[in-house]
């Protein structure tokens, strides 16, 4: 561990001690529950075609719950963040999982709310929509990723924009 100096801060935690992730846990598995399930339902889960977005409101629940449940702790911007990629990445194993089952369970029904609803889709579109077993599994680890990184952002932007109060500067 590198000398201290000074002022320095590690995650928001005070000079000298290790960041204590564990008490990041429950908000950011509700908050994931929260983004993932939302994630899977049907025709729902087109709002994540918009910045990830369900997954973003999962992270930002997460952040909000661990602030109500620590009323007097302030958050560093890098704990909200890591708040959020926690939330992110629980949310993109549920919503990957989820979505699975549901497409193989209803696969024909969604294919006609698809056709119908977004007929106007390209064809490349609609073939990425409908990735096959093998690709879909090389794709678990990218949407964890992407999911990781969208849930980040929004532990890291709901810090500056709905909890200003709560913000350790």
């Amino acid at each position: 561990m590198p000398p201290q100096q000074p002022g320095y801060q590690q995650f928001g935690q005070g000079a000298g001690t290790s960041p204590n992730f564990e008490r990041f846990v429950k908000p950011a598995a509700i908050g994931g529950v929260i983004g993932g399930i939302a994630s899977s339902i049907p025709v729902l889960n087109m709002l994540n075609m918009c910045f990830c977005l369900l997954i973003m409101v999962g992270a930002v629940a997460a952040v909000f719950m661990f602030l109500n449940e620590h009323s007097q702790e302030q958050l560093a911007d890098t704990d909200g963040a890591i708040i959020g990629a926690m939330a992110g990445g629980i949310a993109g194993v549920i919503a990957t999982v989820l979505n699975w089952t549901v497409g193989w369970a209803l696969a024909s029904v969604l294919a006609g709310i698809y056709t119908s609803l977004y007929g106007l889709l390209p064809g490349p579109m609609l073939s990425v929509m409908s990735i096959g077993f093998g690709r879909g599994i090389l794709m678990i680890p990218v949407n964890i990723a992407i999911n990781v990184a969208f849930g980040a952002l929004a532990g890291f932007l709901s810090l500056q924009l709905f909890f200003k109060d709560r913000r350790k500067t």
